[in-house]
């Protein structure tokens, strides 16, 4: 032996570790000194058996269960769903004629409605809207529609339709197809937002028995994460969101007929969100509307990002 504890007649040249993907230079000790630290040694040899495996998934495990470092249980740092360019489904313009004797208002909606529902021939769904009207001057005589189902939409647009509204025989002149873009959300966290309401926003539960003209925080948590994200063909969403400040008052909107009187609450309010509830608020002011009732009109609204107003009144 010499001094260093190598065998006599050994070649000590530096040698490189014999580990896949490890190019660390050592001293060999043996002609058996192969690795440059066990835990190469390891990794080589032994990673592979099933009872290792087993052993490492298990402290994986554990580790995991103690640090909990996975970002889903960081939901405010999520980020919006990942989602095509444009959204599901279609719509158009719509205009009458002749014109109609008198403006076609939020309170009157449910004459469009009818026509929609004809014209269309969707089935209703009894908890989520195949079609939403949009009121386009907040529901004071200018119109589109946004259909769930893009063959009915293709199929309606570009095209003159006969209709009976009221007393009144028109052709409904249905606008060129469009498509909605999908919101574009490039930051994470906290965001904080105010939400304007331009009709009533109409928020009911119980299967409509209970009508909240005055909205908490969990009210309008639950009304943006319930039939919207299924209506874009999404399962779920972990959505934040906290209510800062409101201001609203209840509003009375006698539709007639069958469908009665319709309660509702106009106003603002400010919230902090997640990304995937301010995408999911960017999607309902983009054309298909916040709440019960969107199919009438109410639920129209407009989203700003409070951040960015502060900037630009600086």
């Amino acid at each position: 032996m010499t001094a260093v504890g190598i065998p006599k007649g050994w070649d000590a040249t530096p040698r490189t570790c014999g580990a896949t993907g490890c190019y660390v230079t050592f001293t060999p000790k043996s002609p058996r000194h192969t690795y440059c630290s066990s835990r190469c040694r390891y990794r080589d040899k032994d990673a592979g058996r099933p009872d290792v495996v087993k052993k490492t998934r298990e402290r994986c495990a554990a580790w995991y269960a103690a640090k909990k470092t996975d970002r889903e249980e960081r939901p405010w740092l999520l980020g919006p769903p990942p989602y095509a360019d444009v959204l599901p489904g279609g719509g158009f313009t719509i205009a009458f004629a002749p014109a109609l004797r008198w403006p076609l208002e939020l309170r009157n909606a449910r004459l469009l409605h009818g026509v929609m529902t004809e014209l269309t021939a969707i089935p209703h769904h009894e908890t989520m809207p195949m079609f939403t009207l949009v009121p386009m001057d907040h529901g004071r005589g200018q119109w589109a529609v946004w259909i769930a189902d893009e063959a009915v939409a293709r199929r309606l647009a570009g095209h003159a339709w006969p209709a009976q509204v009221a007393d009144q025989s028109v052709l409904v002149r249905c606008g060129p197809f469009t498509r909605l873009r999908s919101p574009q959300v490039t930051k994470r966290g906290h965001q904080t937002v105010r939400v304007d309401l331009l009709t009533p926003l109409t928020i009911r539960s119980m299967g409509g028995a209970i009508t909240r003209v005055n909205p908490t925080e969990g009210n309008l948590c639950s009304t943006i994460s319930s039939w919207l994200p299924r209506r874009l063909g999404l399962d779920h969403l972990r959505l934040q969101f906290r209510l800062l400040e409101k201001r609203t008052e209840t509003v009375r909107v006698d539709l007639g007929g069958k469908f009665g009187a319709v309660l509702g609450c106009s106003g603002y309010f400010v919230a902090d969100v997640n990304a995937p509830c301010r995408w999911l608020l960017e999607c309902a002011a983009r054309g298909l509307g916040m709440g019960g009732r969107t199919a009438f009109g109410f639920g129209r609204i407009r989203v700003s990002d409070v951040a960015e107003e502060k900037e630009k009144a600086a």
